[in-house]
């Protein structure tokens, strides 16, 4: 009697291991996929960070030259409102 249940409790114990070895492989690939996944995560993020410095740095630029062209324009207008005064002195 204590060697069927021995038997039964060895081969019980054969199935689980033979069950576990089955799921590892599947628990291995989708391990794998995981990594797939969260390595084109992090590729895509970096992607993303670049583009944006890329716009960020394309807006400094506009704003750049916005601040140059109203400086032009100041200083068009300043040159004009000196002449204008200086016409009037002559006047």
């Amino acid at each position: 009697m204590k060697d069927e249940e021995r038997r039964q409790n060895l081969s019980r114990t054969n199935a689980c291991k033979n069950e576990l070895e089955a799921l590892e492989s599947d628990k291995n690939a989708a391990i794998e996929y995981l990594k797939k996944e969260r390595n084109l995560m992090l590729l895509k993020n970096m992607e993303n960070f670049c583009e944006l410095g890329e716009g960020v740095q394309r807006l400094n630029n506009s704003i750049n030259i916005i601040e140059e062209k109203k400086q032009a324009a100041r200083k068009i207008k300043d040159d004009k409102k000196r002449m204008m005064e200086e016409n009037q002195g002559l006047v």
